[in-house]
């Protein structure tokens, strides 16, 4: 058994080598970018419906015109 396991590739080496560092890198760079560009991108249209509906149910308890005031 010992001689077919020193035949086998050592798992410990791969991902090693400068090459597959960099690209594993830039995975975890994109998928950071993309995780946070989603978090603003709802954040942001959480944001906006909040305050627009904000702003018709002040309308709307002041008896105005809600799309007409907007």
């Amino acid at each position: 058994m010992s001689i077919l396991w020193k035949e086998l590739p050592s798992r410990n080496n791969l991902g090693t080598e400068p090459e597959a560092k960099s690209v594993n890198f830039l995975i975890v760079i994109a998928s950071a970018i993309a995780f946070f560009l989603v978090l603003h991108w709802v954040l942001c249209r959480t944001f906006i419906v909040c305050i627009s509906e904000l702003v018709i149910a002040l309308n709307y308890d002041r008896g105005l015109d809600c799309i007409g005031s907007l």
